[in-house]
């Protein structure tokens, strides 16, 4: 049997969960061990090829061996999976050795599904070249990424990983979903007088938040305060608690979503819903502009400007078709499929 070490965020946060689940139900035939906090908990444990090991320290780091085992011996491999995990930012000291200890393991290691930044120096790209050299193959979502390391052949670039997915869209009509996070007082604001406007047009709002830990259930209490009692009761909220199967039917139900979390615009994608995004980050930018079709958004600074008359002017003939981004998707598992057959 083929043995997979999975490293990534496993910090119960949905978008990264779905990563997970995506890899460990495409091979049923591979067993997979991952490192985890013990107040970590997510659905797709379930599975019979997963085993979670435990951590009992709050930082990784300080669990981790000198050297990390190699598990499987021959027939292993080392898997690094997740979205925005190369940054520049006050933990990238302690990634960059993470990333290292893996590489020494001398091991196949695949990189898969990540975007590279926010980059602040050449050092850090550097760095990036380094780890990326060193790994049998790296998928990356976006062509901003893959364009400062093009001189890689082992390094591709795909759609979204989670646009693989099979999903059963499940819309109600006259339903609004918006995925909410931390992003200050004009954003609550704002999302809060999208709501009242959505209410008052005969909308039944669900608010979505993919990570406790990252602000997201904090976000929407302060933007229900925000509201008047009747309206606030009509709101519901759905809270991402590892509970993937309810969280995915909760939000494929809904006809329009507003969509703040990168992965609520590409699981809008999923379930072929009529697409708002707030854009936070550069990574949102940088996949929206390399679609076939537009999806309409607006950067969250310039939020306060936009009315939620406007926003359903923007999508309500939204129909676009996504068929042919999906199939491109599949790139980002072609190594790693080689190596699961023996290739």
């Amino acid at each position: 049997m083929k043995i997979i070490s999975l490293w990534g965020y496993a910090e119960q946060n949905l978008g990264d969960d779905l990563f997970f689940q995506t890899l460990v139900k495409r091979y049923p035939h591979v067993h997979f061990f991952q490192y985890a906090h013990k107040d970590y908990q997510s659905q797709y444990w379930q599975e019979e090829n997963v085993t979670i090991l435990p951590l009992w320290q709050k930082s990784l780091w300080l669990r981790m061996p000198v050297s990390y085992p190699k598990r499987g011996g021959k027939n292993g491999a080392q898997v690094i999976i997740g979205g925005s995990i190369f940054q520049e930012d006050e933990a990238w000291s302690k990634n960059k050795e993470h990333y290292q200890k893996i590489m020494m393991t001398k091991q196949p290691v695949f990189i898969m599904g990540s975007n590279v930044g926010p980059t602040k120096s050449q050092s850090f790209t550097q760095d990036i070249k380094q780890i990326f050299q060193s790994a049998n193959a790296v998928s990356l979502r976006d062509k901003a990424s893959k364009d400062s390391f093009n001189e890689l052949s082992h390094v591709s670039q795909a759609p979204d990983m989670i646009l693989t997915r099979k999903e059963k869209a499940n819309p109600i009509p006259n339903t609004l979903g918006i995925s909410v996070m931390d992003q200050g007082e004009a954003y609550n604001k704002t999302i809060a007088k999208w709501v009242k406007k959505a209410v008052e047009a005969g909308y039944k709002v669900t608010l979505f938040s993919f990570s406790k830990k990252l602000g997201d259930e904090t976000a929407i209490e302060k933007i229900l305060t925000r509201l008047d009692k009747k309206t606030r009761d009509t709101v519901e909220r759905c809270f991402y608690k590892g509970n993937i199967t309810e969280t995915l039917f909760a939000f494929s139900q809904m006809e329009t979503m507003i969509a703040t979390r990168f992965h609520a615009t590409i699981l809008g994608m999923v379930f072929k819903q009529k697409i708002f995004s707030v854009i936070y980050s550069d990574k949102t930018a940088n996949v929206l502009a390399e679609l076939p079709h537009r999806i309409p958004s607006v950067r969250v600074e310039d939020i306060e400007d936009l009315s939620f008359e406007e926003i359903i002017k923007q999508t309500q003939n939204q129909d676009f078709d996504w068929q042919e981004t999906k199939k491109q998707a599949q790139v980002h598992f072609q190594a790693l499929d080689q190596w699961v057959k023996g290739e």
